[in-house]
């Protein structure tokens, strides 16, 4: 369950992301299709709808960056400990064969 985090982490960022994307375009929709009944302009239809599906995918994004941000330290982290393992190995067993 916790074995590779920095992986889970990060798609569960893209998830989200994902999600509140198509949340935030079919709120752009249902306010858009309101703007149309109210003013019965095809135009404030268009604008209403292109700016709150822009606006919505521009919040999506913003709102899990620092999560997936999260992950990929994790992920590097991880990576790097792994190698300075395997260097400390190799350097411990030059000494022996040193000696």
């Amino acid at each position: 369950m916790f074995n590779n985090i920095g992986e889970k982490i990060k798609k569960v960022a893209k998830i989200l992301f994902w999600i509140e994307a198509v949340i935030f375009v079919l709120a752009a929709f249902v306010y858009a299709g309101q703007a149309l009944q109210d003013t019965s302009s095809f135009i404030v239809f268009l604008l209403v709808l292109v700016i709150g599906t822009v606006l919505g995918i521009l919040i999506s994004y913003v709102s899990v960056i620092i999560t997936y941000g999260f992950g990929e330290l994790i992920s590097l982290t991880k990576r790097n400990n792994e190698i300075l393992e395997s260097v400390k190995k190799d350097s411990e067993d030059n000494t022996e064969t040193n000696i």
